[in-house]
């Protein structure tokens, strides 16, 4: 496990660095669902759950066929690089 610094300056200094960071992280981008939907999908035929995988890959079709086209896809990158 990795500590952080134990002084209350440095932790100060880590909470201000934190607010002045901004968040990165895509965990509400359609590209985070799309992973997560190919995860839940191989996990459900590794298991032998053929309902729940051909309900995951539904779900991906949806989302690929409307990053198809390349406007939207662009507009979602875009989107999520503010």
């Amino acid at each position: 496990m990795i500590r952080g610094p134990s002084s209350p300056s440095a932790g100060a200094s880590i909470a201000q660095l934190a607010v002045a960071t901004p968040d990165t992280s895509d965990r509400d981008s359609v590209f985070h669902v799309l992973r997560h939907a190919l995860l839940r999908r191989d996990l459900a035929r590794l298991t032998g759950d053929a309902a729940g995988a051909a309900a995951w890959q539904g779900l991906l079709d949806r989302h690929l066929q409307v990053l198809a086209d390349r406007d939207v896809a662009i507009s979602l990158v875009m989107l999520q690089l503010l």
